[in-house]
């Protein structure tokens, strides 16, 4: 059985109303910090990235990024090592919730942005709808 989800109409529902599909995640994670940082390394798995650099990629503070790569690299999520001064951050693929994970953003945040910048210049497209489809069985 296939059930297709648009951000304007779904089956899941917050106190009753309708929640778009984008402010889902936000309910389960609740740190924006933590949304950032996921969708950055969920979506350069190949990429490494030092401290500054993710509170300047991100916009978020860096005491906040500091504090959500701790619990990231507790949790087996990411992993650091030092080269001098900078310590650098990368994810684990090898994570047991990896491609959950990835598919959760990918589904959420990071594809709206990503249709954004991809088509940012184009005159031809006015309006996109993105449908879901989810199996159930």
């Amino acid at each position: 059985m296939f059930i297709s989800l648009t951000a304007e109409h779904n089956l899941y529902t917050t106190e009753h109303k309708l929640c778009p599909i984008e402010a889902m995640l936000e309910y389960f994670i609740t740190s924006k910090t933590k949304r950032n940082l996921l969708k950055l390394f969920l979506t350069n798995p190949e990429r490494r990235f030092y401290t500054r650099e993710i509170s300047k990629i991100t916009g978020e503070p860096l005491n906040a990024v500091r504090r959500e790569l701790a619990y990231l690299e507790k949790a087996g999520l990411i992993k650091s090592h030092k080269e001098g001064t900078l310590k650098y951050y990368s994810v684990i693929k090898e994570f047991p919730f990896y491609t959950e994970l990835k598919k959760i953003i990918y589904g959420t945040v990071a594809l709206g942005d990503y249709l954004k910048d991809r088509f940012k210049d184009s005159e031809l497209i006015e309006n996109v709808t993105v449908l879901y489809t989810m199996n159930l069985g």
